[in-house]
């Protein structure tokens, strides 16, 4: 296993900063350009009739029309399982200004906005959304 130090002489090697990719199953691809792009405020890259491509924030995501599952046994199936789930790392300025944001825009939490402090008096955040399709995005601050 690589020392954490060494990650900075990777990232070196680039001769610009990668981003990450993701890509991730929908119900509607309608449905997801407007929880995304106009509900979060990120920013539509291509829309076509099976697929979007998302800016998630400085990363690229897209989501992929579902055909295997119907809509509602698709949503039966994430919540039963044990969720995969994608989102952002925060300062915790940046996370109590999300948190104030959904609030003000009345987006439903899937986990309300938690705060803990662990034995080292480290704050660590983290709240939840679901996304029309049942997908999983976590925020957080505090991460290690």
């Amino acid at each position: 296993m690589k020392k954490k130090d060494d990650s900075d002489k990777i990232l070196a090697e680039f001769t610009s900063r990668p981003r990450f990719y993701s890509v991730f199953l929908v119900t509607s691809v309608e449905k997801t350009v407007e929880f995304y792009c106009d509900i979060l405020g990120c920013r539509l890259i291509h829309q076509a009739a099976t697929e979007v491509e998302i800016d998630f924030f400085g990363n690229h995501v897209c989501g992929q029309l579902a055909k295997e599952f119907s809509s509602s046994e698709y949503l039966e199936y994430r919540r039963s399982s044990n969720y995969s789930s994608f989102g952002l790392v925060m300062s915790s300025a940046d996370w109590h200004r999300a948190v104030d944001h959904m609030n003000y825009i009345g987006v439903k939490f899937f986990l309300e906005p938690t705060v803990k402090t662990d034995s080292e008096g480290k704050e660590h955040a983290l709240f939840l959304l679901e996304d029309p399709s049942g997908n999983i995005l976590e925020f957080k601050s505090g991460a290690r």
